[in-house]
């Protein structure tokens, strides 16, 4: 009794309902049993002799001998995928390809290599219509945003975006200025006949004089928004509020890029261009000096020269330490006389 239940008892001999090859419906006697047991033995020792071979093979399953239906269906596959390959080779010959054995039903015939370079010049226009539209669409929407926000842009616009009205307008101007035999003559720093002269001088960029004109001074700032109380950005503030206001709302509005070039009038003959040229890593130390980034200063300095030049006004610069931002300075120094056409001096701070 288990759990207060009867527990069945075992099947016996009758219940197990053997076969009747036995001879025995009425169950086996011990010498059937016997006979049997025997039996399996002497079957199990002599399939390993040479009358069990037929029952080595895989192909053999319950007496039957599947081994002529393997090879018939594997002659069958051979055929169909020679009938295949002839078929796909035919429909390439007339489509008008060749060589390969087409581009499948997804892709459509085979391309000579004429249409393929066509269709890939076909696409890479189209990707450059719909990126130019996306562009168009973004500043539109920024536009939009800045006239709810009352905000101008003070931003210089790409010398490049403006083909027609650059070489109409700023193109003779800045021909005029590189090529007029006075500036090109008075400095003898000037190392090549292309590049604009610099002066050098000890002092304040933002109270230095020259040029007897507009006066444009070069601030060097990255596009994190934060104005620096101390350095040249002191000496600009004092003077001046105006640079550290609009470069805040830039910041503000969206409109911090590298390779900006943002012209602040400041009055009196005075103008500041916020240079955004200068990269920060995040992942340095707190207190890291920016590096200088001389692609961006190459685009920034293009913006700002076609200015410069149609106004005659001269360009002032502070010269930057080595371990603030100033980098290679050298290749600072290769842009202002690449892009400045309009006399421009270089400022060394007297400490």
């Amino acid at each position: 009794r288990i759990a207060g239940r009867h527990t069945e008892s075992l099947p016996s001999a009758q219940q197990l309902q053997l076969p009747a090859r036995l001879g025995c419906p009425g169950g086996p006697t011990d010498a059937q049993l016997d006979w049997l047991v025997s039996g399996e033995k002497s079957g199990a020792s002599g399939s390993g002799g040479a009358g069990g071979s037929e029952c080595d093979s895989i192909y053999v399953f319950d007496g039957v001998d599947f081994a002529g239906s393997a090879a018939r269906r594997r002659a069958e596959d051979t055929k169909a995928l020679t009938a295949l390959v002839a078929a796909t080779e035919a429909r390439t010959q007339l489509a008008g390809g060749g060589g390969d054995a087409g581009r499948g039903r997804r892709f459509g015939p085979h391309r000579t290599g004429e249409e393929a370079a066509a269709e890939r010049a076909k696409q890479e226009a189209d990707r450059a219509v719909a990126e130019a539209a996306k562009r168009e669409r973004a500043k539109q929407r920024k536009e939009q945003r800045w006239r709810k926000a009352g905000y101008t842009s003070l931003s210089l616009p790409d010398p490049t975006s403006l083909a027609g009205a650059a070489s109409a307008s700023g193109g003779s101007a800045v021909a005029a200025a590189a090529s007029s035999p006075d500036e090109a003559a008075d400095d003898s720093d000037a190392t090549d006949g292309e590049e604009a002269p610099l002066r050098f001088a000890v002092g304040d960029a933002m109270r230095g004089g020259g040029g007897g004109g507009e006066r444009i001074v070069l601030v060097f700032a990255d596009a994190s928004g934060r104005w620096p109380g101390k350095g040249f950005f002191r000496s600009v503030s004092a003077l001046s509020g105006k640079p550290q206001a609009a470069y805040e709302a830039a910041h503000e509005n969206g409109d911090l890029s590298l390779g900006d070039a943002h012209l602040v009038e400041c009055g009196s003959g005075l103008a500041v261009c916020l240079l955004v040229v200068l990269k920060r890593d995040k992942r340095a130390p707190h207190g890291t000096p920016p590096d200088l980034c001389a692609a961006s200063l190459d685009a920034a300095l293009a913006r700002l020269a076609p200015v410069a030049a149609r106004r005659g006004a001269s360009l002032h610069s502070p010269r930057l330490p080595s371990g603030g931002g100033g980098g290679a300075w050298y290749s600072v120094e290769r842009l202002l006389r690449k892009h400045a056409a309009v006399q421009t001096t270089v400022y060394y701070f007297k400490r």
